[in-house]
């Protein structure tokens, strides 16, 4: 499983509940937009789809991680050092202007000097956790006089905080933090829609775009909340789908050498395209390449109806 998984995602439960946590999201986007238990739920579900994607919800406008994790971006170094400074054109400008400072000690580097030449990732970064002491009196030599007692104060820094991050939260940077929150490393929700609005009780879908995992983990803090339960069903391309049935998670893998109906559905949509199979690999010793993943998708689509229909037919006994 890998790349970005599509889902479709409803929220349903209390009116007010979901209102709630609908308007700590906009808040904490920094939105002046609020929704109100007043409003009709077609015009709720049409204000949150008309934010645009930089303003859009995501898991972190609604589950927000520590302030630490801005303060010191522990995942990104690079970025995280840049910010402190405050003024990273100008370190960069400077590093350009004098590379001789600022190449790896053993050889002269001939092409340009960027700056994750020396702030990147590799076992002589002083942020790295396989930097030793001995390595980072090296790495300070590489660097101009005017730039070493500031980065020597900012590793020092940057140490405490990676200690206090990890003994507080028993995670280093946002990424890790929002991987045992989320789930994922974000989730962005967008194309609102309202599926009820009665008797105080809502139902709201949303198609959710989310890196190398569904937000399983949002889902349960979603559920966990008083008067709220989350639904989901989704994929990644053809090869992985799953459903979150608001308990628990149920997920097929593609897999030919487990799925029965594989070589009876590729002989099927061969004889669709008029391909004799047998005949085809005997020519050519393979059979034409994007028959699996067309045979692939068709085996996930059963999987995604299944899924679709157990989901409405709960929720339907709920709206």
């Amino acid at each position: 499983m890998a790349n970005y998984i599509d889902s479709s995602v409803f929220i349903n439960g209390s009116k007010r509940a979901i209102v709630d946590l609908l308007n700590k999201g906009l808040k904490n986007n920094r939105l002046s937009l609020r929704v109100s238990v007043r409003m009709p739920g077609e015009q709720i579900a049409s204000l949150l789809a008309d934010l645009d994607r930089k303003h859009s919800l995501s898991t972190f406008s609604f589950l927000p991680h520590p302030k630490t994790f801005d303060h010191w971006d522990t995942t990104n170094k690079m970025q995280s050092f840049s910010e402190w400074y405050g003024k990273s054109d100008e370190i960069y400008d400077f590093m350009l202007a004098h590379p001789d400072d600022f190449h790896p000690i053993e050889e002269q580097q001939e092409e340009e000097i960027l700056p994750f030449d020396i702030f990147g990732d590799e076992p002589t970064d002083p942020l790295s956790p396989r930097f030793e002491p001995e390595d980072y009196d090296r790495a300070l030599k590489m660097m101009h006089p005017k730039w070493m007692a500031s980065y020597s104060k900012y590793v020092r820094g940057y140490r405490r905080a990676v200690a206090y991050q990890k003994k507080k939260y028993g995670v280093v940077g946002w990424y890790d933090w929002a991987a045992k929150h989320h789930g994922c490393k974000w989730a962005a929700f967008e194309q609102w829609k309202c599926l009820k609005d009665e008797n105080g009780i809502l139902c709201l879908s949303s198609e959710v775009e989310s890196p190398w995992g569904p937000p399983i983990t949002f889902f349960e803090y979603m559920n966990a909340l008083d008067g709220i339960t989350v639904y989901a069903y989704g994929h990644e391309a053809c090869y992985w789908g799953y459903m979150w049935n608001g308990r628990t998670l149920e997920d097929a893998e593609i897999n030919p050498d487990k799925d029965s109906r594989y070589e009876h559905m590729l002989q099927e949509y061969a004889g669709e395209k008029g391909v004799d199979l047998n005949s085809y690999e005997a020519q050519h010793g393979c059979i034409p390449g994007f028959y699996p993943e067309e045979v692939y998708g068709r085996i996930l689509t059963e999987y995604l109806e299944k899924y679709k229909a157990e989901i409405y037919s709960e929720l339907s006994g709920l709206i």
